[in-house]
C-alpha cells in the first residue's frame, strides 16, 4: 500500500475535518502517501487532487464542513462516469479510495468496487440514516445545534405566550428531530416514521394548552408538511398565535461536539487497522460503543435503525 486518496461527497457533516486530520496523521507515520480530492466525486472526475500532509492537517479538527469540500455529481450516476474515474484513480496510482458521505455517497463508491477499486466508506451524514451504524459523524452535532437554537427561541415564545414549531433536518429519517424533541421537551413531535404523528400532534398540543403550557413547542421533521400551513391552522384551532421557523442550515455548522471529535478519530483509527490489514470494500461504523466493519454491499441493505423503543418513552411522557 503506496497511495490513499479521501474524498468528502454529499452534505457536509461535523467531525469530516477531525476525521481528515486524524487519518492523514496515521497514514505519514505509516509512511503511506495521501491525497484529498477536492468537491468529491465531481472533483475526482475533474482530477482536483492535492497532496496532503500533518502541516495542512494540523489545525482542521475543529473546524465544521470539509476543507476538502464536497459536491453532488449527477455524471457518477451513470457508468460512463463511473469508468472515467476508476480510470482516473488507477492512473493516479491510488490503491485505496477513503468515501465520507451518505447513502448516495456509499452507492457511488459501491459503483466504483465494482471496477475493481479498493474502497473504504465511513458514515458522513447529520441525518444518521445509514442504518448499518447506530450514530453517523455529525448526526450528534446537528441534535446539538438543534436543541441550542430552539431553546433560544422558546426563550422569546415565552415571553409572547406564543406556539412554535421548529422544522429540523433529517431528510426522510426522524432520528434529528426525535433526540431534539427529546431534549427540548416539546410538546408534540411530527416524523416521518409514525404516520399518525401529524394528526396525534393536535391532539397533544391541545392537551398541552388545557394543562397550563403557554407556548407550546411542535418539532416537525422536515420533508413532510408545510410548517407555516400547519402553524396557521394551530392558531386558528386554540386563538393562540402560532409561530413557524425552519432553522435549516444552522445544524450542519460549527465546531462538532466531544463525541463526533471522538467518533472521527475512533473511525480514523479503525480506517488505518483495515488498510494495514488489507480489509477493504467496506463500510465502518459503529453499534453498541463498538467500532465494527461490515461489507459495503450488506450496509446499503440495512433497515431503519429508528429508536421505537425512545419514540415510545417520548410519547408516554407526553
Amino acid at each position: 500500500m503506496k497511495n490513499v486518496a479521501i474524498l468528502t461527497s454529499g452534505g457536509d457533516s461535523q467531525g469530516m475535518n477531525a476525521y481528515i486530520s486524524k487519518l492523514v496523521g496515521l497514514l505519514v507515520k505509516n509512511k503511506i502517501n495521501v491525497y484529498g480530492i477536492k468537491r468529491g466525486f465531481q472533483g475526482l472526475l475533474d482530477e482536483d487532487f492535492i497532496k496532503l500532509n500533518l502541516k495542512n492537517v494540523e489545525n482542521i479538527s475543529f473546524l465544521g464542513g470539509s476543507v476538502l469540500k464536497t459536491a453532488r455529481c449527477t455524471e457518477f450516476y451513470e457508468d460512463k462516469g463511473v469508468e472515467k474515474g476508476f480510470n482516473i484513480l488507477k492512473n493516479h496510482k491510488i490503491d485505496c479510495l477513503v468515501v465520507l458521505g451518505g447513502n448516495g455517497s456509499f452507492k457511488g463508491a459501491l459503483n466504483l468496487i465494482d471496477k475493481g477499486m479498493n474502497v473504504i466508506c465511513i458514515p458522513g451524514t447529520i441525518d444518521n440514516d445509514l442504518f448499518y451504524s447506530d450514530i453517523s459523524l455529525g448526526f450528534d452535532t446537528a441534535v446539538n445545534n438543534a436543541v441550542d437554537t430552539i431553546e433560544k427561541i422558546k426563550q422569546t415564545m415565552l415571553s409572547n405566550n406564543r406556539g412554535i414549531i421548529v422544522e429540523v433536518m433529517g431528510r426522510n429519517c426522524g432520528n434529528i428531530a426525535l433526540n431534539t424533541a427529546l431534549s427540548v421537551n416539546a410538546n408534540a413531535l411530527i416524523i416521518n416514521e409514525d404516520k399518525k404523528s401529524i394528526k396525534n400532534a393536535e391532539n397533544y398540543v391541545k392537551n398541552a394548552i388545557l394543562n397550563g403550557v403557554e407556548s407550546p413547542l411542535i418539532v416537525l421533521q422536515e420533508n413532510i408538511m408545510d410548517g407555516q400551513k400547519l402553524a396557521d391552522k394551530f392558531q386558528k384551532k386554540f386563538k393562540k398565535q402560532f409561530k413557524f421557523e425552519h432553522i435549516g442550515y444552522i445544524q450542519r455548522g460549527g465546531e462538532p461536539t466531544v463525541k463526533d471529535k471522538i467518533f472521527a478519530n475512533l473511525l480514523a483509527i479503525q480506517t488505518m487497522n483495515s488498510i494495514l490489514k488489507g480489509e477493504f470494500n467496506i463500510a465502518i461504523g459503529m453499534q453498541k460503543e463498538s467500532i465494527f466493519n461490515i461489507p459495503l454491499k450488506e450496509a446499503l441493505t440495512k433497515e431503519s435503525n429508528f429508536n421505537k423503543n425512545l419514540y415510545e418513552l417520548y410519547l408516554s411522557n407526553l
